[in-house]
């Protein structure tokens, strides 16, 4: 004789099954957890509450220049656990709003370059960049295309990228703030 089979609720055309809450999930409120089988969201009957995470950028000291700058690198920061890829984008977007910023100061016109790498040359020739602060540039862009056109990103090529844009943001902060003697505070992992 066959088991009976316990009967589930149709959504939509998909079925709906019942779970236990996972042990480790304290903030549900109910005892089970919804999935919608054939979909790809597990969701929750009751929604947890929770505090937000709050940190201190690493890169606060931007606010005073281009709200840009500081938006971007930011969003790196709190994405470079759940998302490193988007992490690197948002570097690589930063590094290039540097590098407009930077040419705007210096009346570079757009006509005279065609990409970032282009850019960062005549940067170079300009200001007679330090080795390691072109490199830096060339490090982000490079593993900003990586992770846009071929999705190859890790955690640890976050942070550490996360690391070099600390490094040139201070770089610029010496470079373009009112102290050029300004002592960073050493980089923390968000």
């Amino acid at each position: 004789m066959a088991k009976k089979r316990k009967k589930s609720k149709v959504l939509n055309g998909l079925e709906k099954i019942t779970m236990a809450k996972p042990s480790y999930d304290k903030g549900l409120n109910s005892n089970e957890v919804e999935v919608v089988a054939g979909a790809s969201l597990l969701y929750a009957s009751t929604i947890p509450s929770f505090e937000p995470v709050v940190w201190k950028s690493n890169f606060s000291f931007l606010k005073n220049y281009d709200p840009v700058f500081f938006q971007l690198v930011s969003i790196a920061e709190e994405f470079y656990r759940i998302d490193p890829n988007t992490s690197l984008v948002k570097i690589r977007q930063f590094a290039e709003a540097m590098a407009h910023d930077i040419a705007y100061k210096l009346n570079i016109s757009a006509n005279k370059y065609n990409n970032q790498s282009d850019l960062i040359g005549i940067i170079s020739s300009k200001l007679k960049l330090d080795y390691v602060v072109k490199e830096l540039f060339h490090t982000i862009r490079k593993r900003g295309n990586e992770a846009v056109h071929e999705y190859k990103t890790t955690l640890e090529n976050s942070v550490s990228t996360l690391k070099k844009a600390y490094q040139l943001a201070i770089w610029y902060h010496r470079t373009f703030g009112e102290n050029e003697n300004y002592k960073e505070v050493e980089f923390k992992t968000p």
